[in-house]
């Protein structure tokens, strides 16, 4: 759900190539701003935007592009972001793990292996808390490979009023979740006041120090665009 308790019809992730530290994911959703105000993190590796409202301010084939741009310039070195826009987070977070984010999201969740019910069970919660969440998904997934089940359409498909018997109750809600029925309510996020960045080069001439600044000095810049501010005062 979005903050105003309404299920967003769009929702677009950023998903990092590798862990990234708090401060970094945190950095790289305060550039996110620019594009909604609506953002919420998933610890390690994700950047969600509520881009419901957003439909005239730019096309999502663009928003694409500029939120890979950020990407590179928060996560340097470390492989490709990912990308995917979708009807709620836990199904943008799965087609951007699973590669799908390029594909017609109404259609390429169904293709999801049952791996990516972990994602519906806990689309903001990263890390301990995840593996706290996903405790009695992983029984659901044996039982569902038990039965043949392979893919999240096939879960889709079964009816819903045999869920409870068969899997347990935690199915019947993780299926409403997975059929975009039940919403969840998005995580708060607070940027920081301060704006801290850091780079750690060798630098032996003053060349050197500017072109080692460059970097920092982005993604700052890209921060305060996020915030709609600008800097009052800079220090090195």
């Amino acid at each position: 759900m979005s903050i105003d308790g309404k299920r967003p019809d769009r929702v677009a992730c950023l998903l990092a190539p590798a862990s990234l530290p708090a401060k970094t994911l945190a950095a790289l959703g305060e550039a996110c701003l620019r594009f909604t105000p609506v953002v919420a993190l998933r610890e390690g590796e994700a950047v969600f935007l509520d881009i419901t409202a957003c439909g005239k301010l730019y096309s999502e084939e663009r928003l694409r592009a500029r939120l890979l741009a950020l990407g590179r310039r928060f996560v340097p070195g470390a492989g490709a972001c990912r990308v995917a826009i979708a009807r709620d987070a836990a199904t943008a977070l799965a087609l951007a793990r699973f590669g799908l984010g390029g594909e017609d999201s109404a259609e390429a969740w169904r293709r999801l292996p049952l791996l990516a019910l972990r994602d519906f069970a806990s689309p903001f919660a990263g890390g301990g808390q995840e593996r706290e969440a996903v405790k009695n998904v992983e029984r659901i997934l044996g039982l569902l490979a038990a039965l043949g089940v392979r893919t999240l359409g096939d879960v889709a498909a079964l009816p819903p009023a045999s869920l409870a018997q068969r899997l347990g109750k935690d199915s019947v809600e993780l299926s409403a979740r997975l059929r975009g029925e039940l919403g969840r309510a998005w995580p708060g996020f607070h940027p920081e006041p301060q704006l801290i960045e850091r780079a750690e080069e060798n630098a032996e001439n003053v060349e050197a120090i500017l072109f080692a600044l460059k970097g920092p000095l982005d993604r700052a810049m890209a921060r305060l665009r996020g915030r709609a501010q600008r800097a009052l005062a800079l220090e090195v």
